[in-house]
């Protein structure tokens, strides 16, 4: 007797051609119009054409934060890595956050744990090269995310 399990994963398809897994949706609370944030995320990003993977959760690249200021103005989210940082401006050399990034911003809480019961956001991403870090729009290639993020601050 053969006994199967299947694990349906869900995830949002945009008009834009992202697709979105919200896994936790965060403590705090989303980024307001006129709001500034600095956002801290640990990420896996996985190339769709070659499987490449690039993360800041491996042991190696453990002690670099990715920190982006996340600004929101007329309901629209635009971000910048901040300058000689994080392993994706490093490795990219460029402060551009990816729009598939951003987008994600729109419908999780971005705040900082405080207490036993709050947690970071988590995402999965699958972000087309049009939305994705320069070298996937440059490349046409597009990326698989996992992400968690929060409130950056300085102690």
């Amino acid at each position: 007797m053969e006994l199967w399990i299947v694990v349906l994963i869900q995830y949002v398809l945009f008009p834009n051609g992202l697709y979105m897994q919200i896994v936790r949706e965060g403590c705090g609370t989303k980024i307001q119009d006129g709001e500034t944030r600095q956002v801290a995320t640990r990420f896996t990003e996985t190339n769709l054409s070659n499987g490449n993977v690039l993360s800041n959760t491996f042991a190696e690249f453990a002690y670099i934060t990715e920190i982006f200021l996340a600004m929101k103005s007329n309901g629209t989210i635009v971000a910048q890595f901040q300058p000689g940082g994080g392993l994706t401006y490093t490795t990219y050399q460029s402060a551009a956050v990816p729009a598939g990034w951003t987008s994600a911003l729109e419908y999780v809480n971005i705040g900082r744990i405080q207490g036993p019961d709050d947690e970071r956001a988590k995402v999965r991403l699958i972000v087309p090269s049009a939305l994705g870090q320069i070298d996937a729009m440059a490349n046409g290639y597009p990326c698989v995310y996992e992400m968690t993020l929060e409130e950056y601050r300085t102690r």
